[in-house]
């Protein structure tokens, strides 16, 4: 089936961390990486969970499809902002009409950064300074 410009994808009403919500994730780019330059719109209207863990997996996804098949992805901000508001301290709910860092006053999340494979250095600061540095890990003598 030809794609048109524009395609909706509608997010399932429960994304939890599961080998079913991962094998979802990866029908996305596995539907739309054949293809070059389609206005994607995620539809979350009829989502009402979302695991914050597989944000960073989304983000993943949505960035190779978007570098590499020029996709551009749209949603509902202000939805996702008010029935996700993890999604914005964690930084997946990003405005594209301002610079806006995300900000988790709880501390309870970690955030999402986007790398190119000769970001090493990139890498490295932030999984010291952001993720292995995150209260989660601090009792984590092994790390």
């Amino acid at each position: 089936m030809p794609f048109k410009n524009k395609e909706t994808v509608f997010i399932p009403r429960s994304l939890i961390t599961s080998p079913e919500s991962t094998k979802w994730l990866f029908g996305i780019f596995n539907r739309f990486k054949d293809f070059r330059g389609i206005d994607i719109v995620l539809d979350f209207s009829q989502t009402q969970f979302v695991d914050a863990n597989l944000c960073a997996l989304f983000e993943a996804i949505l960035f190779k499809l978007h570098k590499d098949c020029k996709h551009r992805f749209f949603s509902d901000v202000d939805d996702l902002k008010n029935r996700f508001e993890v999604f914005t301290r964690n930084g997946f709910v990003k405005s594209t009409s301002v610079n806006l860092h995300p900000y988790d006053e709880r501390q309870t999340t970690v955030r999402l950064t986007n790398f190119e494979a000769n970001d090493s250095e990139k890498f490295c600061d932030y999984l010291e300074k952001d993720l292995f540095a995150h209260r989660a890990f601090k009792s984590k003598s092994e790390i």
